[in-house]
Order: C-alpha cells, then sequence, then structure tokens
C-alpha cells in the first residue's frame, strides 16, 4: 500500500526492503533494468533541454517516473530539473496528467524508503521524521481534480468526456494512485467508469477453462508468502480502442478494460457503494478479459501491451497465467527483442518497459506487506481521522483495519483469523455496515477465511447470517440505516422496512434507538410487531420505546427462555393499541413535531411556513395544540394557529377553549 502523507505517525513499511525496483533475482532482468535506467536518464536529460512538440509534459514525466521506479534517488540533479520543469507547466492532457502523478508518486516512495533507512541510523523521535513537507501533495490533488472534472465513464486526451479506452486506462491508474495517496476521488467517478466499461465488452460464444495463479506476500512474524491456484471457466471478452462492443478486442485493450475495472471495483469498494449486483457485472467482465488474456497471451509484446499486461496482473496480485509466469516471460521477449536491433521504439516505449520491467503498479502492500504505524509513546492508540489503527504486537505497532482486510483477501490465511477479529472490533457499531463491507471482501472461496467471515458476520448481526448474498442484503440495510441516523428528517417510509422483524436484532435495535429518538409515531406499528421478536434484547427494546412515547402502562414481554406463547400474549396490548388509535396517535406526533418546528422556527418566514402546517392539518392538530397550551409554555403562535383552525378567538388559556 502507498502511503498516506496525512498520517501523525510515522509509517514503516513490515519488510526492510524499499522502492520498486528489480523484484525478485533474475539476473537478466536486472542488468536490463539498470541498462534501460541509464539510457532514459540521458534521454531525459535530452528532453529538458530539447523543445518537444507534443505532450512536454507527459514525456519528461514518463522518463522522470520509470527511472525513480529503477532506482534513481529523487535528489539526482536530473530528475529535480524535470520536477522543476514540470510544475511550470500548464494541465492539459490526460496522458500528461497521469506520467505526471507516476513521477510524483515514485517520488514520494523514495523519499519514504530513505526515511525508513534514515529512522534505522539515528535515534530521532518518530515525530520529526514524520513532520517532513510534502510540497509534491498539493500538485498531485491538482493533477487528480483535473482527471476527475467533466463527466462520462471514459477519457479522451483533453479530459474526462467522450474518449478512447487508452486514454481511459491511464486515468483510471492515475486514481488508482489517488487511491493509494489518500487524495479524495468522487466515488461517481468510479461508477461511470464501470458502467461504460460493461455496457462495450465484446463477447465470444465459446467458454475456456484455464487457471490463475495468485501470489501474496509473506507478513513477517505473522503469516508466510502465500501461494494459491485457482481453475476458472469464463466466455473470453475483451475491448477495443474505440469501446465498440461490434468490433475485435486487442490484447493491450482488454488489459487496460480489467485494470480499469480492478480500479473501479477498488473505488467503489472503498467508499462501500459496491452494490451485491454491480460486483457480480464487475467480477465476470473482470473473468471474461482474464480468459482473453489468457487464450492470447503470446501476443503481448510490445512495451505498451506489456505495460498494460503489468497493470492487470499486479493490481490482481496475479503471478501466473494458466502456470505460466507472464513477467518473466515478457521480460524475455523484451531483451531478446532489444538485443536483436531493429526495432523502432521512441522514448515513451522506454519508459514504458522500464515500467514494466520494475513491476511499476505493484502495491505497497504487495510488494512490502501492510505498513504500521509506530507512535512516539510506542503503544497507545493513535487517534486519527478515517483510520481504525488495530494494534497488532507480531508487528509491534499499529495496522489500518483496512489494510488488514485487504491484506487477508490477498492472503487468504486462515492463521489471519486473530487479527482480524481485532480488526473487526476495531469498526464502531454505528458503522456495521462498513464492517459487513470488509467482511464481504473475505467471503469468497469456500476456505477458512471464508469460515471466519461467516462467524464474524453473524458477530457484527446479532444472529447467524445464511449466506454471501444474505449478508450483501444486510450490509445494504446498515448503509440505509446509517444514512437515516445522519439525516435532519428521516424518512419514516425508509425506516419502515428494516423494522419488519426479518432483519437481525442488531440491526433492530439500532433502528429501534432511532425510533425512541425522534419519535417516529408512522413507523410505531412496525415497532409493535417487534414486540413479539424472536430476539428477546429487541422485543424488550420495542416495548421500551412505545411506553416512552405513549405513555401506556403495559406488561413487559418476557426475557430468554420466554415459551413463544407469552411472548405473543404480551406483544398483544400493543397490537391492538395500533389498530385502533394508531393513526390518531400519528396524526397527534405529526402536529406536535410541526407545532414544535413553529415554536423554534429561526425566522418569522420559517414560524408562518410551519403555522401554515399545521393549520393544514385541520381539527385533528387541535389535541396536539391542547397538550402544548396544558404545559402552560407556549407562544402566542399555538393561539392564532388554533384560531386559524377553528375560525373562532376565545383567549390565550387552554381552559378558555375547552369550555
Amino acid at each position: 500500500m502507498r502511503s498516506s502523507s496525512k498520517s501523525l505517525v510515522l509509517l514503516a513499511l513490515a519488510l526492510a526492503a524499499s522502492g520498486n525496483g528489480a523484484r525478485g533475482g533474475d539476473p537478466a532482468i536486472a542488468e536490463a533494468i539498470r541498462r534501460e535506467r541509464e539510457e532514459l536518464i540521458i534521454a531525459l536529460e535530452y528532453q529538458l533541454t530539447t523543445r518537444l512538440v507534443d505532450y512536454p509534459m507527459g514525456r519528461i514525466a514518463l522518463s522522470a517516473a520509470a527511472v525513480l521506479e529503477a532506482g534513481i534517488a529523487p535528489g539526482h540533479p536530473t530528475v529535480t530539473s524535470a520536477f522543476q520543469e514540470l510544475a511550470k507547466m500548464p494541465i492539459r492532457e490526460t496522458y500528461s496528467a497521469v506520467c505526471y502523478l507516476l513521477a510524483i508518486d515514485a517520488s514520494r516512495q523514495a523519499l519514504l524508503a530513505d526515511m525508513m533507512e534514515t529512522r534505522a541510523r539515528d535515534s530521532r523521535s518518530a515525530t520529526t521524521l514524520a513532520s517532513r513537507p510534502d510540497p509534491l501533495r498539493a500538485k498531485m490533488e491538482e493533477l487528480v481534480a483535473f482527471l476527475a472534472g467533466g463527466s462520462g465513464g471514459v477519457w479522451s486526451y483533453g479530459g474526462r468526456y467522450d474518449g478512447d479506452l487508452s486514454n481511459t486506462q491511464f486515468a483510471m491508474l492515475g486514481l488508482e494512485i489517488a487511491l493509494e495517496n489518500d487524495v479524495p476521488v468522487p466515488v461517481e467517478v468510479f461508477s461511470e467508469v464501470a458502467g461504460a466499461l460493461l455496457e462495450t465488452q465484446w463477447r465470444s460464444s465459446s467458454t475456456f477453462r484455464f487457471t490463475i495463479g495468485y501470489r501474496a506476500p509473506a507478513w513477517p512474524g505473522v503469516v508466510p508468502e502465500t501461494r494459491r491456484s485457482v481453475e476458472r471457466s469464463a466466455t473470453p471478452a475483451g475491448w477495443n480502442y474505440e469501446l465498440d462492443p461490434e468490433m475485435t478486442p486487442s490484447e493491450a485493450m482488454t488489459a487496460a478494460g480489467v485494470s480499469s475495472l480492478l480500479i473501479a471495483k477498488k473505488g467503489l469498494r472503498r467508499a462501500f457503494l459496491l452494490t451485491q449486483e454491480l460486483e457480480a457485472r464487475i467480477d465476470r467482465a473482470i473473468l471474461g478479459g482474464l480468459a482473453w488474456i489468457v487464450k492470447r497471451h503470446d501476443e503481448f509484446r510490445q512495451p505498451y501491451a506489456l505495460y498494460s499486461l503489468e497493470k492487470v496482473c499486479d493490481l490482481a496480485g496475479i503471478e501466473l497465467l494458466d502456470g505460466k509466469d507472464w513477467h518473466a516471460i515478457g521480460a524475455r521477449h523484451y531483451i531478446s527483442a532489444k538485443a536483436r536491433g531493429g526495432v523502432a521504439w521512441d522514448t515513451a516505449d522506454h519508459g514504458l518497459a522500464l515500467l514494466f520491467l520494475c513491476r511499476a503498479t505493484r502495491s505497497r502492500l504487495h510488494a512490502h506487506g501492510p505498513p504500521v504505524f509506530i507512535t512516539p509513546r510506542g503503544s497507545e492508540p493513535v487517534p486519527e481521522q478515517g483510520e481504525d489503527l488495530v494494534f497488532v504486537a507480531a508487528a509491534a505497532g499499529f495496522i489500518p483495519a483496512r489494510v488488514i482486510f485487504e491484506f487477508a483477501a490477498s492472503s487468504r490465511n486462515p492463521r489471519l483469523g486473530p487479527i482480524l477479529d481485532e480488526a473487526l472490533k476495531a469498526i464502531p457499531p454505528e458503522r456495521s455496515h462498513e464492517a459487513l463491507g470488509r467482511i464481504l471482501e473475505i467471503w469468497s472461496d469456500d476456505d477458512g477465511l471464508t469460515a471466519w467471515a461467516k462467524r464474524a458476520a453473524a458477530r457484527v448481526a446479532g444472529a447467524e447470517v445464511p449466506g454471501r448474498e444474505a449478508c450483501w442484503r444486510l450490509s445494504a440495510s446498515f448503509a440505509e440505516l446509517h444514512a437515516l441516523e445522519r439525516s435532519d428528517a428521516p424518512d419514516p417510509e425508509r425506516l419502515g422496512p428494516l423494522l419488519s422483524g426479518r432483519g437481525r436484532p442488531a440491526l433492530a435495535r439500532r433502528a429501534l434507538d432511532l425510533v425512541e429518538r425522534t419519535g417516529m409515531a408512522e413507523v410505531f406499528g412496525e415497532v409493535a410487531g417487534l414486540t413479539a421478536h424472536a430476539d428477546p434484547g429487541v422485543r424488550r427494546r420495542a416495548h421500551e420505546v412505545l411506553a416512552r412515547w405513549t405513555g401506556l402502562h403495559v406488561q413487559p414481554p418476557p426475557g430468554a427462555g420466554g415459551e413463544p406463547r407469552d411472548i405473543l400474549e404480551a406483544a398483544r396490548p400493543w397490537k391492538e393499541w395500533w389498530r385502533e388509535s394508531g393513526e390518531a396517535f400519528c396524526m397527534r406526533r405529526r402536529a406536535a413535531v410541526l407545532i414544535g418546528g413553529m415554536e423554534r422556527a429561526a425566522t418569522p418566514e420559517m414560524r408562518e411556513a410551519s403555522l401554515d402546517a399545521v393549520v393544514a392539518l385541520g381539527h385533528d392538530a387541535i389535541p396536539a395544540i391542547f397538550e402544548v397550551m396544558d404545559r402552560g409554555e407556549f407562544s402566542i403562535h399555538v393561539v392564532r394557529a388554533l384560531e386559524k383552525i377553528t375560525g373562532e378567538s376565545r383567549g390565550l388559556r387552554a381552559n378558555d377553549w375547552k369550555r
């Protein structure tokens, strides 16, 4: 995972390795990276001293990003000059903006690696190291704002509007960098991209069987590196540059579509707006794209296509395509083609090739394992907005709950269960929809981690959740309730279904808390039904809510172990009351709410609007008006409402009107 500059604490990587340079031990690839880096730094120097006709920002930034990923230090004079030149340029093109983001991200990660090395050498406090300024953060936010501007689910050369898949895949790579660096991205961007790609995918008619080999990194002291092979069957499907579902796909554009959907899914999941239906559609499209890629793997030869393939596989944590090491094969082909000579590739091609060789898209989570937050005091929780930090003894520090779940979804190691338990506890009850969303990340394959996910969902729900589909529905219900809780005027029609009695106990209890807080009489019928709920805590809470707001004295329901007959008998008075008096009670409550709003109105206009609403209820509002007058503290506007309803004027006291 790439690090966030917003952290108030020192970010240390779980592994000692840093930087995104050559990974693995293949000496031929390491040598190829070294040579490409030396050639590209010379090319970058030339770019800085020459007037580039087209895409000057993009060309300079791509070269800078590639050499940084290959191990050149951010303080190298040529790289420094490149950033100085880039800062002067206007942001005009999609490609250029994304290449600039690539360069900034590579520079920030290299600086982080240097910070870790410095910390290992000296004894300065974590606070001192963490306070280093990040001058590139503002530029990163500006670039992301450019990409997110406009409308639609695809990008053209000049921004987000009708365009092509090549620009779109680069734009989505830029938004992936934004996600990893905690730069806000409007979630509708991800929704629109997913919609556009789902509508434009070409599909073949035959089914293809293949295997995908996944690799997840080790977490030292916690779990070892894991590898797993999964058999898949899908109809090969893909995309083309024009995003025309009637045209034959290409290898590079199919990879572009898959990587873009992976990022869109990630963005929607982070925002807890990935619905069950949309997830299923995205997953089918990704699987079809992977089938196309595996079937035509030998066609990935050009640098652009290789880099597109690298984005797919490293974003998804894929090591093998149908048993073949895609990176080793691609690297060998590139090295061989270059050695033969005669290939007419420009500087941009060499930059893309170097990014491919370096595995530049691989996330920090896959490259180094989870990050660890260390406080200056060593063991106290760190209050940071947006992060649910969990202390992990084996890591000797705090790790964001989100990262723990993402790592577990990739690793699939059941030994992570106890740490996941702690991560789940870190998510507060009012965000149960987020907790269930995290659990759904884990609930996939039929393995030990899915068994943990089922138990965890039951803990959140307060009862067994029968399947993944039911977990999705429950997550959506909790999200709906969360939105109602944050609303100034929650809608009874939206709350009613959450009190249907079919929901899990935790959902029902929270919904009842909202009813009690608001006195929402329109849903008291559903609350009366909950007095016969199977869970003793729910039926007791429903009884308490009704007793408080109605003032009625009704026998409390039986507790745990109560006989079904006794439970139904205890609920009967409430159900009868609702059937006989519910409508009148609701009218009084509605009038009371409107009168309260009239009395608290901040402006004369608001007061008159509330008065008119009370009057519109007619004689049904009179009992509530009398209740207010009986309490003895009311304004002249209460009397005005009474006069308008009755057409009479009897005085200022309740007794004057009751005679």
